[in-house]
């Protein structure tokens, strides 16, 4: 016959160790995204919702790198391929007081949008792109930037 309160002593145990688990897991979370996500790689365009309304997958044809300057650490390089930003397709990315907010400069150091990192796990990463074209989920495809020759 198996003791009630040893099953039940057993899920108390149990339901402790997973919500320090959960915890310790949120917590890394949270402390990632005050200390801020970085940018650099390739991020690739997701397309809109298709006629389902399920939003597909990255866009290889529209992508956008961003690599870091090794003489500044608050700034950087970006250049868009089969796409142009602001009407732009290079420039500068600096970073802001938002640890996960980076503007976006033409290469007349003209302010044409900005990248906020929503989410970054070791080679994956979720970004927003706000221009004046509109607002454009992309998603880190590499952790090298891709130039375009």
């Amino acid at each position: 016959m198996i003791n009630p309160k040893l099953v039940l002593s057993c899920a108390c145990v149990a339901l402790c160790v997973i919500a320090v688990l959960l915890s310790l897991k949120l917590g890394h979370s949270r402390e990632a995204a005050l200390r801020g996500y970085d940018v650099e790689g390739t991020f690739a365009y997701c397309d809109g919702a298709s006629a389902d309304n399920k939003v597909s997958g990255p866009s290889a044809s529209r992508i956008i790198s961003l690599w870091p300057n090794l003489d500044y650490a608050d700034c950087g390089m970006w250049e868009a391929s089969g796409v142009t930003i602001g009407g732009a397709s290079s420039g500068v990315y600096r970073k802001t007081e938002d640890p996960n907010v980076y503007m976006l400069f033409d290469e007349g150091d003209l302010r044409i949008g900005c990248v906020h990192v929503a989410y970054s796990s070791g080679e994956t990463a979720e970004a927003y792109l706000f221009e004046s074209g509109g607002v454009h989920r992309i998603t880190r495809i590499s952790r090298s930037a891709v130039t375009v020759e």
